[in-house]
């Protein structure tokens, strides 16, 4: 349901006195009832806001936002999303990270349409024109059940877009009667001409001088509106009273002149009207300031900021950044004051400028802003935070526990703990596991939330160190201490221990966790909107991802890749997983590329855990292309072996070496290590085992490592586990259990919509069967989302330039020895025919549904592998061949042969007419393929 609509932001009442634009008002009234924007331009004081006012009066709910005038130009989108989020009760909004990304404007749209707002944006061309282009796209594409009204007096690139012309004089006549009847005919009519179709300009001449709208008011008057002038948000009558003395009868002036217009209980100056009353003087910025700085709307504190630095005062700026500046960031502020602030002198404002750069998390700030001066634990804290969002974590790890220090030499325990927390999270993000396990002991938590989240991150690094045995205990605590946490603390942690017991192989629990933490994130604000909950989601799409659930990973990812471009540090994990994603669903084409970016980005951060992880993907990637690593990673830039990551990488790039043919060493795995690694360990034996030819030991390695991912639900690695498992048994000959593999990894593939599962389970079967290499030429002209699988087919119908592994190799070898070794490739004159083959019993297969039996044909039968013999053959050739015959005589042959040519082609040939696969060339007949023939033999 939609929120209390605040004063401010309520649609003003019609002016009382209003005539014409019937049409207008017609056109914005059906745009309301059939379409999700309306755009209306037109000059100043051309009644453009007279017209919402009346068409959208009995229209709700209607939120009316102001569009103030900044230099430079506010986004249109923030300025939208910080008056949707006040009335929906947006707390918590992480500002920094969403904020002008692309996706932004999807998230104000998804804003109004929780409450089925109509949204007046007034006075649009104040605000940034890209914003303006990117809000109206969004709302074009995006908004069902909420509207949007655009007043401005530039274009704005809607598709429904109306300029208001000038009203006509009929019209203004009618409104000069009713403001002014005490004049005449005559000087209504010079003043209508004077006019120029324009009512407030009207209302102007008719009260007063148009070229100076300010000219015959009162002196007294005249000065509160220059102090006015200054203020660029609706304020009260109260305020207007004490601060440049506008008393009631003053307002009532003003209202009555249209240089005021009501905004429910506060009053707004016109846009002439400022422009006429000209720049204000200090000391009128700083007592509008200091007005302002009472009020307790975000708006008008960000205005009384933005006063007091233009007037100078940065001890009073100072002071009011003090009270009011948490609430500032949160209403999303953060980059305005950011701007406000630059070459501020007094150190509190200079650390406020650090903080909104921590606030915006823009590591772009960085080179901008310079170590703390002081020795205050919070100066350095924060200078640590921004360090830690720019991903410079070795320096945000000293400067973190420089905090820490300073904070406890205080005696500020938050503070020390802050310091030290996030001490402990820069050393893990250096994969210094260890010393970040150290670190947190040192981190003394304040309350029972403090304890818990810091059990996630310890839990988190154990896993990483290997330990795994430890992090179990870990693991308990936060558990324990989940009941205790509410809102977002219990969601974030909820996540986090969801994806713990993903990695621990407790798949159950892990399903139960998530879903918990689905209900409970239902009550807090939207996850999209905030860095911790993008993360929680990325754990949530890791969990589909390994359940098979690609449909949901790849939802999840979609909504997250706006959010994350270069400068999360989430978007290389996000650029994994979809490597995972792809590779799954048969997507080869940029994967390669994406794992050489990711490697880059753990360059540039310094951080190993992350390239080790690149690197690992890229083994992995490569083993699936049958190509090179993409990217490597040097020893000395990857954690080290013994620990998860570092064995993760052991494992990948041996599987890839083994499988190339190469020799790999032993990879030291941790004591206890994760089901993941042991799964992998497993793979890698029995690949192996199966390329030195121990295939019953191939097939319990294979065997073994699919049950342990049915146990803990990895459907990816089940799948793999399984083709592994059915190349055993296709090696051992027994055709029926790899049969009965293909079937289970067909069903993973329905299950998942995995295309690349999919072709390697319709390979098995095709090896598992009869050989028929019709079917198989059509597989392999078709498949395309498995590498492998294609490169096997294609090598088995003859092709040389297939891509082969080792662990290809020897299933080929298989292969050959349960009967495709018979079947030969003859050479043809070209492709058109389409695949057909001829068996040694005389079948010819034409396609997989359609045979003809030449067995009891022998003529033709023996004139068919005559022809078969080297693709192409003379006359002479082919009599001699099929007649068996010692000596070849036109006169006598050629007419017998030319019969049983066409005979063949009738029983061959789509249309014997066109024949495709029996030629006629000049030196006498060739095949047209590509066609195999069944020997009685493999050579």
């Amino acid at each position: 349901m939609p929120g209390s609509v605040p004063l401010r932001y309520r649609l003003p009442n019609p002016p009382p006195l209003y005539a014409g634009r019937e049409e207008d008002e017609a056109w914005l009234r059906q745009g309301l009832a059939s379409r999700a924007l309306s755009a209306l331009v037109g000059e100043a004081g051309i009644g453009k806001s007279a017209l919402v006012a009346r068409a959208l009066r009995e229209h709700a709910p209607v939120l009316h936002v102001d569009v103030p005038r900044h230099e430079p130009p506010e986004d249109l989108r923030v300025i939208a999303a910080r008056a949707l989020l006040e009335v929906t009760g947006g707390a918590g909004f992480d500002w920094g990270a969403s904020a002008g990304g692309e996706s932004f404007g999807a998230v104000v749209v998804d804003l109004a349409e929780q409450g089925g707002y109509t949204v007046v944006l007034e006075d649009v061309h104040h605000a940034d024109p890209e914003s303006v282009r990117a809000l109206v796209d969004d709302v074009g594409e995006r908004a069902r059940a909420s509207r949007w009204v655009l007043v401005s007096r530039e274009p704005v690139g809607a598709p429904a877009e109306r300029r208001l012309g000038p009203l006509d004089d009929a019209t203004l006549a009618r409104l000069a009667e009713g403001a002014a009847p005490e004049l005449d005919a005559a000087a209504r009519r010079a003043r209508i001409t004077r006019a120029e179709g324009s009512p407030w300009r009207l209302l102007q001449l008719l009260r007063g001088d148009d070229t100076d709208p300010l000219a015959d008011l009162p002196a007294s008057v005249r000065e509160g509106v220059h102090g006015w002038a200054a203020l660029r948000v609706p304020v009260s009558a109260a305020l207007l009273e004490r601060a440049f003395g506008l008393d009631a009868d003053a307002r009532e002036l003003l209202v009555a002149r249209g240089l005021a217009e009501p905004r429910g209980a506060l009053l707004r100056l016109h846009d002439l009207a400022r422009e006429a009353a000209g720049p204000p003087e200090i000391a009128a910025l700083r007592a509008a300031g200091e007005a302002l700085a009472e009020r307790e709307e975000p708006g008008d504190a960000f205005e009384a900021a933005r006063l007091l630095r233009r007037a100078g005062d940065e001890e009073a700026l100072a002071a009011h950044l003090r009270r009011r500046g948490g609430a500032l960031l949160a209403a999303g502020y953060a980059h305005r004051l950011w701007r406000a602030l630059a070459g501020a002198r007094l150190p509190f404002l200079a650390r406020f400028r650090v903080r909104c750069a921590v606030e915006l998390g823009d590591p772009a700030m960085l080179p901008q802003l310079a170590p703390p001066e002081d020795e205050a634990g919070e100066s350095w804290l924060l200078w640590a935070k921004a360090l830690y969002g720019g991903g410079r974590f070795e320096e945000a790890a000293e400067a973190a526990s420089r905090a820490a220090a300073l904070a406890e030499a205080a005696d500020d325990a938050r503070g020390a703990f802050e310091g030290a927390f996030l001490h402990a999270r820069a050393l893990a993000n250096q994969s210094r596991w260890a010393e970040a396990v150290k670190a947190f002991d040192e981190a003394i938590p304040l309350d029972d939330a403090d304890r818990t989240r810091r059990a996630a991150v310890v839990a988190r690094c154990l896993v990483w160190a290997g330990e795994v045995k430890l992090a179990r205990v870990w693991v308990a605590a936060v558990r324990d201490g989940l009941e205790a946490l509410e809102g977002r603390a219990r969601v974030e942690t909820g996540y986090a221990l969801a994806d713990l017991a993903r990695e621990l192989g407790q798949v159950e629990e892990a399903e139960a966790l998530f879903a918990a933490a689905d209900e409970e994130a239902r009550h807090v604000l939207p996850l999209l909107y905030s860095t911790w909950g993008r993360r929680a989601l990325f754990q949530r799409a890791t969990f589909d991802l390994a359940r098979g659930a690609f449909d949901a990973c790849r939802a999840h990812l979609r909504a997250l890749a706006p959010f994350t471009g270069g400068a999360s540090l989430l978007q290389p994990h996000l650029t994994l997983l979809g490597v995972g994603l792809d590779l799954a669903s048969g997507v080869g084409e940029g994967t390669r590329a994406a794992c050489v970016e990711v490697c880059e980005a753990a360059r540039s951060r310094k951080s190993r855990g992350l390239a080790t992880i690149g690197a690992a993907w890229a083994f992995r990637v490569a083993m699936a292309l049958r190509e090179e690593p993409a990217v490597r990673v040097a020893a000395e830039d990857r954690v080290e072996p013994g620990t998860y990551l570092g064995a993760a990488h052991a494992l990948a790039e041996a599987r890839w070496r083994v499988r190339r043919g190469e020799d790999a060493p032993e990879v030291e795995l941790p004591t206890a290590p994760l089901p993941e690694l042991a799964r992998e360990a497993e793979l890698l034996a029995a690949e192996r085992a199966l390329i030195a030819g121990r295939d019953e030991e191939a097939r319990r390695h294979a065997a073994a490592a699919a049950r342990r991912a049915e146990e803990t639900g990895a459907v990816p690695a089940r799948a793999e586990a399984l083709e592994l498992a059915a190349a055993a048994q296709l090696l051992a000959g027994r055709r029926e259990a790899a049969r009965e593999r293909g079937e289970a990894l067909a069903g993973l593939a329905e299950a998942s919509g995995a295309r690349a599962w999919a072709e390697e389970a319709e390979l098995i079967a095709r090896l598992a069967a009869p050989a028929d290499p019709v079917a198989l030429a059509r597989f392999a002209a078709e498949a395309g989302a498995a590498p492998g699988a294609r490169a096997r087919a294609r090598a088995l119908l003859g092709e040389r330039e297939a891509r082969l592994d080792a662990v290809d190799r020897r299933v080929l070898e298989a292969a050959r020895a349960s009967g495709w070794g018979r079947w030969r490739r003859a050479p043809a004159v070209d492709e058109e025919g389409g695949a057909w083959s001829v068996a040694q019993s005389g079948e010819v297969r034409l396609t997989p549904d359609r045979r003809v039996d030449l067995g009891r044909r022998p003529l033709l039968a023996r004139l068919l592998r005559a022809l078969g013999a080297r693709g192409v053959a003379t006359k002479e050739e082919l009599v001699l061949g099929a007649w068996e015959v010692t000596s070849y005589h036109p006169l006598r042959h050629d007419n017998r042969l030319q019969v049983a040519i066409r005979t063949l082609r009738r029983e061959l040939e789509d249309d014997p007419s066109e024949p495709r696969r029996i030629r006629t060339v000049s030196e006498g007949y060739a095949l047209g393929g590509p066609v195999w023939f069944e020997h009685e033999d493999d050579p």
